[in-house]
């Protein structure tokens, strides 16, 4: 009971500085683009940044794996979009106190929380990204169990997690994941096909070619047009 009343007082503390840095004039502004799903205590993000540097440091205890999951969990609970971010920002930090089981449970808890493309492509990108690097089996393992899931976000995750890995893509296991969902109709899913495929194609933009042109008929538009951005600025340089 002690840890829990220390952790909330620490959140208390987080929100008293929050809303003591908040610019108001800002917050309908942040809420239109995120398109009012969420509220906003209208903390610009450089502000918000330095204050959670000084609570990471200061206030928030975070010794032991359980001390981070509360805390994130929390964080996800609370209202405003801030500290959802902060929470993000806290398992970047402090993931490697995490098992690989409570890895796992953990994201899939803030993916599936609360979700929309903020939040979700950082995780994907960031954190997931760097945890799975190593790991391959656990690619494979947890890639297919979020396509198996039919969460639209977590879906997305397994299209994304590999958007910074270069020439580490695995890209047999992209190729089986966008085939997946390529009759997927909603547009973050084709959005992020698109993605995945302009960002590999800037390690292979050859592959990329290929493998849009094989698949023609059953990528999307939207898909192919996001696929060959950079593969169309490349052939206009050579020009």
């Amino acid at each position: 009971m002690t840890e829990i009343v220390e952790i909330n007082s620490s959140i208390d503390w987080l929100a008293e500085a929050y809303h003591g840095a908040a610019d108001l004039s800002k917050k309908p502004w942040m809420e239109a683009y995120m398109r009012n799903q969420f509220a906003f205590i209208g903390v610009p993000a450089p502000v918000r940044k330095s204050i959670q540097k000084q609570w990471f440091k200061e206030v928030a205890s975070v010794k032991t794996s359980e001390d981070l999951i509360e805390l994130v969990k929390l964080l996800y609970e609370s209202n405003e979009r801030e500290f959802q971010y902060t929470a993000i920002d806290l398992l970047a930090a402090r993931h490697r106190l995490l098992s690989d089981v409570q890895m796992q449970n953990l994201l899939e808890k803030c993916i599936t929380t609360k979700p929309w493309w903020d939040t979700v492509d950082f995780l994907a990108t960031n954190i997931v990204g760097k945890w799975l690097y190593d790991r391959k089996e656990l690619q494979k393992e947890i890639g297919q169990r979020w396509l198996n899931s039919k969460h639209l976000w977590l879906m997305r995750s397994a299209l994304l997690f590999q958007l910074k890995y270069k020439e580490k893509t695995d890209f047999d296991l992209l190729h089986h994941y966008i085939l997946s969902l390529a009759d997927h109709r909603d547009f973050f899913i084709q959005k992020a096909i698109g993605w995945a495929l302009r960002e590999y194609s800037k390690t292979n933009p050859k592959q990329i070619d290929t493998f849009v042109k094989q698949h023609d008929k059953i990528l999307s538009n939207l898909a192919k047009r996001e696929a060959l951005k950079w593969t169309k600025r490349l052939k206009y340089a050579d020009n």
